[in-house]
């Protein structure tokens, strides 16, 4: 585990199949090394959740960085799911191209057994 005053992250392997990378504390500038690092050190992975369950703070910038995770070529070609409170899901749900986000390790699972998402059908009003 990677610990510091506002952040610890750990990761779990679930199957041989599916790295867990569990977050808590703060998600801001300071923790995103940190979150780079152990995302970086993932040895070859297909499909990765991160937890953010237990974050009781994420910056903007952090949210940009869950956002964006996908684009880390570490990460390229991985499936990701992103667990988290209904909060950050909508936020995330509101971004282009940000990984799937659910409530529960079991959803998440589901979602990665799904296989890839298709394209999402968004509303825009219309310009009167």
């Amino acid at each position: 585990m990677i610990a510091s005053p506002n952040v610890a992250i750990s990761i779990e392997n679930l199957c041989d199949e599916i790295d867990v990378v569990r977050i808590a504390g703060e998600l801001d500038a300071l923790a995103l090394p940190r979150l780079f690092t152990v995302l970086g050190n993932l040895d070859d992975p297909d499909q990765v959740i991160i937890d953010v369950r237990k974050v009781h703070f994420v910056s903007r910038t952090g949210m940009s960085a869950l956002a964006d995770v996908a684009s880390l070529s570490t990460l390229t070609g991985a499936s990701i799911a992103i667990i988290a409170p209904a909060n950050v899901r909508e936020v995330l749900a509101a971004r282009d191209n940000a990984p799937l986000a659910c409530g529960s390790l079991r959803a998440a699972c589901l979602l990665l057994a799904a296989g890839p998402a298709q394209p999402a059908l968004r509303l825009v009003p219309s310009a009167s």
